[in-house]
């Protein structure tokens, strides 16, 4: 109560439950948790002027939460169809969404979802390029999914969550080895040329700095590490860093001027502005499965396809979505753009080929 804590509380009483209250309780407000407490807390402590009896270690002590709303979501499942969305990615005024079994699907707003006629997982944007891979090549396509060109690999491949910060480098990890080595097969030219390099570890999830930073790890969905690798040279050489826990590891993603470590399980996620010094802060979700920046607004989903959303990054809080049918239903990525957050989901129960896209308003 206030800044007091008290393990009963009383309805009707003062801060210190000594006297009665002397007229109507008309309203009562609860929190889910303490963060959207303390943003209510911050809001009417700037508006009223009672910001310095705010506690020093107040997270609005010093500036006033935003004045903006966060994203509100709705759903649509037209023309989308692969099995197993995994990951989404926007860029020359399109969306596109590919799936584990390499079926791909594109929309120009996010709501309306068309095939592109083209296999590939794993979809991210270069900066100039919607960049997939595939068994044995990567495909690219620079004019919102319409037409693809193919750039052969060597040798058969297992791609794993891939990375990239929009700067014409993009990473795709191998998470199992070919021979007796592991590698990345990595572009500097938005997939137009391939190179491969032998990696430390397995890699289960890579991410990409705009400096050229390329970050792994070896963390599975049955293996916790508290360690990656970094290289600033390419690949050629790697370098060990530490991330701030023991965790399963999973996606690495760069919104922002953050590189994030997302989780399987625990609510964790971790951030780093250079690749190498690395912070965590937990979230209102059980496994983060992607997280976008766009509209002043973080926003991540998890695998049971709940929200949450941060203005800084680093500080979550839950958002609703409506009511979704009584099918099981896991949450695959989050993208943004076009001024839309566009999130796809799948069903494993009833119907496995029954999936979504949810987006924002």
């Amino acid at each position: 109560v206030g800044t007091n804590a008290y393990s009963i509380l009383q309805i009707g009483h003062n801060e210190v439950e000594a006297s009665d209250l002397d007229g109507f309780v008309a309203e009562i407000v609860a929190f889910p948790v303490p963060e959207m407490a303390e943003l209510v807390e911050g809001y009417l402590a700037w508006k009223w002027g009672m910001a310095g009896d705010l506690p020093p270690s107040h997270p609005y002590k010093n500036a006033a939460p935003l004045p903006t709303e966060p994203p509100q979501f709705d759903d649509e499942s037209t023309g989308l169809n692969p099995t197993q969305p995994d990951q989404a990615a926007y860029g020359n005024g399109t969306f596109i969404i590919s799936a584990n079994n390499g079926s791909m699907v594109r929309s120009t707003n996010g709501i309306d979802w068309v095939t592109t006629g083209r296999s590939g997982k794993d979809v991210l944007w270069s900066g100039q390029y919607h960049v997939a891979s595939t068994s044995s090549s990567l495909v690219r396509s620079n004019d919102g999914g319409l037409t693809w060109t193919s750039v052969p690999l060597a040798g058969y491949q297992q791609h794993r969550y891939g990375g990239s910060a929009g700067n014409g480098l993009v990473v795709f990890g191998q998470f199992n080895n070919i021979g007796t080595a592991y590698h990345v097969d990595l572009s500097n030219d938005h997939g137009a040329t391939v190179i491969r390099r032998v990696t430390p570890v397995a890699s289960f999830g890579s991410g990409v700095l705009p400096n050229g930073r390329i970050l792994i790890h070896d963390a599975t969905s049955t293996q916790s590490r508290d360690f990656g690798y970094y290289s600033n040279d390419n690949g050629v050489t790697w370098n060990t860093f530490n991330f701030p826990s023991s965790q399963r590891w999973s996606r690495m993603i760069y919104a922002n001027g953050k590189i994030y470590a997302l989780t399987y399980t625990g609510g964790v996620v971790a951030y780093s502005v250079d690749g190498i010094n690395w912070q965590q802060s937990t979230m209102p979700l059980t496994s983060c499965r992607g997280i976008a920046y766009g509209n002043g607004f973080f926003v991540a989903v998890d695998n049971s396809t709940k929200f949450a959303y941060s203005i800084d990054g680093i500080k979550w809080f839950p958002t609703l979505i409506p009511s979704p049918s009584t099918e099981s239903r896991q949450g695959a990525d989050i993208a943004f753009g076009g001024g839309r957050f566009v999130a796809p989901k799948y069903y494993n129960y009833p119907n496995p080929v029954s999936n979504r896209v949810i987006y924002s308003l």
